[in-house]
C-alpha cells in the first residue's frame, strides 16, 4: 500500500515537469510564382510571439492607423480644392501671358521696347511661378493618396512591433525551427524579392495550430485573405513599399503624414479666414440693403408685400401650400414672437424663411 502511494506521489510531482517540456515548432518559408515555380526563401528572419500579445499590438495599431486615415481622407478632400484653386490661378496667368504675346506689336506701338519686354518678362515669371505652385500642390495631393493606400497595407500594422520571444533565420531550404513551451503562439516574417522589373514584398503574421508545423507561403500571407493570417492587407505589400519609396524602406505612417497634414491644415485655416471675411462682407452688404429697403417700406408698407410675392409668387395663390404656410406661420409668430413684426419688412423675411425651409437639402437658393 505504501509503495502504491509513493508511486502516485512521484507521478504527481513529475506532471508539471512534463507539462512544461519544450517542443519544436518547425516550418518553412516559400512562395509559388505565377509560372508555378516554387521558390524557397533563405535568410528570412522568422519571429516568434505569444499569440495574445501580437493580436493585442495589431489591434492597437489598427485603431491608431484608422485615426490617421480619417485625417488623411479629410486632407485629400481639402487638397483637391487646393489643387483646383492653383489650376485656376495658373490658367489665368498663362492666359494673360498669351494675350500679351498676341498683342506684342500693338504694345510696341504704344510703349517702348524695354517696357514691353519688361511686361512680357513679368507675365512669363508669373506663369512659371504659378505652375511651380500647382506642381507642389499636386505633389502633396498625390502623396496624401499614396499614404491612404499605404494605410491599407499590413506593413504599417506591424511597424514598431515588440521584441519577439525568439527569432529563427531560415536556412538554404527556407526552413526554420523554435523550441517553445506549450501555449498559443504566432509567427511574423517579412521578405523582399527583386524580380528585376519589380519589387515584391511579403508579410506573414500567422497563428500556430496544435501540430506546430507551419508553412509560410502565398496561401497565408497578408494579402491572401486566409483566416489563418492575423493581418489582412488591402494592397500588395510590394505596392505599399513602392508607395513610400524603395530607398527609404518602411517608415512610420505618422512620420510621412504629419508634414502633409500640417500644410493642408494651414491652407484650410487660411481659406476659412478668407471665407469668414467674405461672409462678414456679405452679411454687412445684406444688412445695408435691408436698411435701404426699410426706408422704402416705412414710407410704403405695401412694397414689402409686393417684394414678398416677387420672391415666392405662390403665396399669392389662395389655398396653395405656400400660401397656407405663410398665413399659418405669420399667425403663429404673432403669438410666439411678436417682435418679428416690429419692422415693415416682415413679409420679405417670412417668405425667405419659408423658401429656405422648403429648399431641397444641398440646394442653393438665390
Amino acid at each position: 500500500m505504501k509503495i502504491k502511494l509513493w508511486i502516485i506521489i512521484a507521478i504527481l510531482i513529475a506532471l508539471p515537469c512534463v507539462a512544461k517540456e519544450e517542443t519544436d515548432i518547425k516550418g518553412r518559408v516559400f512562395i509559388v510564382t505565377r509560372s508555378m515555380h516554387t521558390l524557397r526563401l533563405p535568410l528570412v528572419d522568422v519571429r516568434l510571439y505569444k499569440k495574445e500579445d501580437i493580436e493585442k499590438f495589431i489591434a492597437g495599431r489598427k485603431s491608431e492607423v484608422e485615426q490617421i486615415r480619417e485625417k488623411l481622407k479629410w486632407a485629400l478632400t481639402a487638397s483637391e480644392v487646393r489643387v483646383n484653386s492653383a489650376k485656376e490661378i495658373n490658367e489665368d496667368a498663362r492666359r494673360a501671358k498669351n494675350e500679351i504675346d498676341a498683342k506684342l506689336s500693338e504694345l510696341i506701338d504704344q510703349k517702348s521696347v524695354e517696357e514691353v519686354l519688361e511686361i512680357r518678362s513679368k507675365a512669363s515669371d508669373l506663369a512659371n511661378k504659378t505652375l511651380e505652385n500647382l506642381d507642389e500642390k499636386e505633389s502633396d495631393h498625390n502623396q496624401i493618396q499614396e499614404l491612404i493606400d499605404y494605410s491599407n497595407s499590413g506593413l504599417i500594422l506591424i511597424h514598431g512591433a515588440p521584441e519577439p520571444i525568439s527569432t529563427s533565420k531560415t536556412n538554404i531550404d527556407g526552413e526554420f525551427s523554435f523550441n517553445a513551451a506549450p501555449g498559443e503562439y504566432a509567427l511574423m516574417a517579412t521578405a523582399i524579392r527583386d524580380t528585376g522589373s519589380d519589387l515584391e514584398a511579403y508579410l506573414w503574421v500567422v497563428g500556430i495550430d496544435d501540430s506546430r508545423q507551419v508553412e509560410l507561403s502565398n496561401a497565408n500571407w497578408s494579402t491572401s485573405g486566409s483566416k489563418k493570417s492575423l493581418v489582412h492587407s488591402g494592397m500588395s505589400e510590394g505596392d505599399a513599399l513602392s508607395a513610400i519609396g524603395k530607398s527609404e524602406g518602411v517608415k512610420s505612417l505618422e512620420e510621412k503624414a504629419l508634414p502633409l497634414l500640417a500644410r493642408i491644415e494651414r491652407y484650410v485655416a487660411k481659406m476659412k479666414e478668407v471665407e469668414d471675411e467674405k461672409r462678414k462682407q456679405m452679411l454687412a452688404k445684406q444688412e445695408d440693403e435691408r436698411q435701404q429697403r426699410l426706408i422704402l417700406y416705412r414710407r410704403n408698407p405695401q412694397l414689402a408685400q409686393k417684394d414678398a410675392v416677387s420672391i415666392l409668387p405662390e403665396i399669392a395663390v389662395k389655398g396653395s401650400p405656400q400660401n397656407t404656410e405663410f398665413t399659418e406661420r405669420a399667425s403663429r409668430y404673432r403669438e410666439e414672437k411678436p417682435d418679428f413684426f416690429a419692422e415693415p419688412d416682415w413679409p420679405v423675411r417670412l417668405v425667405e424663411e419659408i423658401k429656405l425651409d422648403q429648399a431641397p437639402i444641398g440646394a442653393v437658393t438665390d
